[in-house]
């Protein structure tokens, strides 16, 4: 079997998930946050599941904070990852 070249980054950070697992512990089935990077037909794309999917899927309340955090790093990260092509 053959697949488009891809890589899946892993990357957390206690003091933002800590806070999301005490609101609703079920988030650790998602925690550490995965990055998919893969190769659509000679173009670069980049996925993941977004803070605000995570908060709807388990309905985390009380860890905004923590949302924020993890939503800012993955935009840096990803625009980071975007840029350096």
């Amino acid at each position: 079997m053959e697949l488009a070249p891809a890589t899946v980054l892993i990357f957390g950070n206690p003091q933002v998930g800590t806070p999301i697992m005490q609101a609703a512990p079920e988030a650790a089935f998602d925690l550490p946050i995965r990055v998919l990077v893969w190769d659509d037909g000679g173009q670069t794309r980049v996925g993941y599941l977004s803070p605000e999917a995570l908060q709807e899927r388990y309905g985390i309340s009380g860890a905004d904070e923590a949302l924020d955090a993890m939503a800012k790093a993955l935009d840096t990260i990803t625009e980071k990852a975007v840029q350096a092509k």
